[in-house]
C-alpha cells in the first residue's frame, strides 16, 4: 500500500493560531500550492525544498520559512522525508508581528527551532497547562522570527563561514578552537569573540546543539538504539547524552522518540 504523502500527527487550534505537526513521505512532491492563511513552517527533521517563481530554497533543521497568504510555490521532500511544525496565523490578532508576513523569508536560527521542538512535545501533553504552554511558545516563536526579520544578521566573513561548515561536517569529532583558528587563519580569541557575536553562544555550545539536533532527528526517523545514537553524535556515554538531551528539549531521548511518533 502506498504511504500517505503527508500525515498530521498532532494539532491544536488557539485564538488566531493553528498549529500542526506534519510528517511528509520521502521523495514526495507537491504541485503548485497557494496557502490561504499565512504561516511559519519549521523543519524539525529531514529536509525539503520550496520553489518560488524567482528562486528555490533548501530547508533543513534548524530552518524555518515564513509564508504570506497567496504565496504560490512547489515543494519537494528529501530521501528521509520531513517532519515540519507549521504555525498558521490570523494577521488581525498578531499586532506588531503582523509585518513578519509581508514577504517570503528564510530563517535559520536555533531559538526558533528550539521553540518548535518544545511545541511538538507540548502538542502531545495532556495536563492542565498544555494549552497555556502552546499559546506561549507559539507567540515566542513568532516574536523570535519577527525580531530576525527586523534586524537580520550581517553576512559573516568568509573564514567564519568556513568554520561553520567545518562544525556542521564534523560536529561528532573532537574539535579544538586552536585547530579551527589555524585553518581559518585567525587568532583563537578573535574566532571565539566573532563567533559568539554572530550566534549568541560559544563554539562549544554550538557544537553541542548540532550534536543534539542530529540525535533528535535520528530518534524520530530511525529505529537505531539510543546508545548508538549517543555515540554517533559524539557523546562519551549514554547517561551524559540523556542529561544533555533532557536539558535541551525538556524530555529524555526515549520520551522524545515516543512523543514525536505518537
Amino acid at each position: 500500500m502506498q504511504a500517505e504523502p503527508s500525515v498530521v500527527t498532532a494539532e491544536w487550534q488557539g485564538s488566531g493560531l493553528a498549529l500542526y505537526d506534519v510528517a511528509f513521505a520521502p521523495l514526495h512532491r507537491f504541485g503548485a500550492y497557494t496557502p490561504e492563511r499565512p504561516y511559519v513552517a519549521v523543519v524539525i527533521a529531514g529536509g525539503l525544498a520550496k520553489t518560488f517563481p524567482a528562486r528555490s530554497q533548501e530547508l533543513s533543521p534548524p530552518s524555518a520559512v515564513v509564508m504570506p497568504a497567496e504565496a504560490r510555490h512547489l515543494t519537494r521532500f528529501g530521501a528521509a522525508g520531513a517532519r515540519v511544525l507549521k504555525l498558521e496565523v490570523d494577521l488581525d490578532d498578531l499586532g506588531p508581528c503582523a509585518g513578519l508576513f509581508g514577504r517570503i523569508r528564510h530563517l535559520r536560527a536555533e531559538p526558533i527551532a528550539s521553540a518548535a521542538r518544545r511545541l511538538a512535545c507540548e502538542l502531545r501533553a495532556r495536563d492542565a497547562f498544555c494549552q497555556l504552554a502552546l499559546e506561549g511558545l507559539s507567540l515566542e516563536l513568532l516574536a523570535g522570527a519577527a525580531r530576525l526579520s527586523i534586524d537580520p544578521p550581517t553576512r559573516p566573513p568568509p573564514w567564519l563561514r568556513a568554520v561553520e561548515e567545518r562544525l556542521h561536517d564534523s560536529f561528532s569529532e573532537r574539535l579544538r578552537v586552536t585547530d579551527l583558528a589555524d585553518a581559518a587563519g585567525v587568532h583563537p580569541v578573535h574566532l571565539a569573540r566573532v563567533f559568539r557575536a554572530r550566534h549568541g553562544i560559544s563554539l562549544a555550545e554550538y557544537v553541542r546543539r548540532l550534536r543534539l539536533d542530529w540525535a533528535a532527528s535520528c530518534l524520530v526517523s530511525s529505529e537505531e538504539a539510543i546508545a548508538s545514537i549517543a555515540a554517533g553524535a559524539g557523546f562519551a556515554d549514554q547517561s551524559h547524552f540523556t542529561r544533555s538531551f533532557k536539558r535541551y528539549t525538556g524530555l529524555t531521548p526515549a520520551r522524545y522518540r515516543a512523543a514525536l511518533r505518537a
